[in-house]
């Protein structure tokens, strides 16, 4: 779990709580930290109570913390996690079906705002569109969306160089890595069945 935090401890917390309470326990939480100086002593204090890995984050913006943190990752697959993030409590068992399933892909998974909106269905990440905006994949199975803090991506991709643009701070610069990573031929799936 390659999880980005800033300045957010009880976001962290809840977050690391859903982690915990997972049937099967990920391989690995490592947490970047890019907080200013005042929250880092707390969040170092709870990704130690939750037996996560901490490391100073970068400082340089979120696609610089996320390509930081999953370099930090020692598994065979980085799941690209957000600090305000909870899951079902068989998200890695569904997680890890998809990836026995077909591990080269990358498996992208969908969110909702709130617990009472699973009812209706996980919503699906959109891909990049010509007009600079996402929309809806016309392929589940192929496509370049990305969930900027949802989806599970095989280690080699860092490995080998590719990485988010950094050149932008913030913003949806993550809808370009999923059209990058598809442009080099990494299938890209949805995983429809949690998130």
């Amino acid at each position: 779990i390659a999880l980005v935090t800033r300045n957010r401890p009880e976001s962290l917390r809840r977050c690391l709580k859903s982690w915990r309470r997972q049937a099967v326990q990920p391989f690995e939480i490592v947490i970047s930290d890019d907080s200013d100086d005042f929250f880092r002593p707390e969040v170092e204090s709870i990704a130690i109570e939750f037996k996560a890995r901490w490391t100073t984050g970068p400082r340089r913006g979120l696609y610089a913390n996320r390509n930081h943190v999953a370099l930090q990752c020692r598994g065979t697959h980085v799941f690209s996690a957000d600090d305000d993030h909870e899951h079902p409590i068989d998200f890695i068992e569904k997680c890890l079906t998809a990836l026995n399933q077909d591990s080269e892909s990358a498996w992208c998974l969908g969110e909702v705002l709130s617990w009472d909106e699973v009812s209706r269905g996980w919503g699906v990440p959109g891909e990049l569109k010509i007009v600079g905006a996402p929309d809806l994949p016309k392929n589940l199975s192929n496509t370049w969306a990305w969930s900027d803090g949802a989806t599970i991506c095989p280690r080699r991709v860092f490995d080998s160089g590719l990485m988010f643009s950094e050149v932008f701070r913030f913003g949806w610069a993550y809808l370009e890595f999923g059209c990058l990573l598809h442009a080099v031929g990494l299938r890209i799936r949805i995983l429809e069945g949690t998130g």
